[in-house]
């Protein structure tokens, strides 16, 4: 956690994860270059928007905190390499629209790369960042300033790291379907 100049409070979790998908590092790239199907594998994203022609994606996400349910919004753009077998997610430089009242807003950060094994299956390596202001929480008075300060960036750390286990299962368990349909 860190606290920025104007004293606001910056949640921000990060997780590193590594998997191989059973198939040829194009194919694995084809299917993870398509930004819904990255996004619905997500858990507890609720809601996926796609903008027609920019290609920038709006996720909303239902989240527990200690029994508080708190709805969020991310908007993000991806950017693809496919020379490098690279996708980047970064946060939308432009607003997909005006944030629903009642949503929070955070930050969202994933840098995909494949590569090729050995064996001609694809090692995928994730880096995902994932942040809040906490100043959100303390403006709707949901937690006091002190358990955001001691336990926010715990919290987080700990809600990404479950998130992302939980998406690589779904993503496994989607690809195995996307491959079948494809041949």
């Amino acid at each position: 956690m860190s606290i920025s100049e104007a004293d606001r409070l910056i949640l921000k979790g990060q997780v590193q994860r590594s998997y191989t998908i059973q198939a040829t590092p194009e194919v694995c790239y084809q299917y993870l270059s398509d930004i819904r199907t990255l996004l619905s594998q997500v858990p507890h994203v609720s809601k996926i928007q796609i903008g027609k022609t920019s290609g920038r994606a709006r996720a909303f996400f239902n989240l527990n905190v200690m029994g508080v349910g708190l709805d969020a919004v991310l908007d993000m753009e991806p950017h693809y390499l496919p020379e490098e077998y690279t996708i980047r997610v970064k946060n939308a430089e432009q607003p997909m629209g005006e944030v629903p009242y009642g949503y929070f807003t955070g930050q969202f950060n994933a840098l995909i790369n494949i590569r090729p094994t050995e064996k001609g299956n694809a090692r995928v390596s994730s880096r995902i960042s994932l942040a809040f202001d906490g100043q959100q929480l303390l403006e709707r008075s949901l937690f006091p300033r002190s358990f955001i300060e001691t336990s926010g960036a715990t919290l987080l750390q700990e809600y990404s790291e479950r998130l992302c286990d939980d998406y690589i299962i779904n993503l496994l368990e989607n690809f195995r379907k996307w491959a079948a349909k494809r041949k």
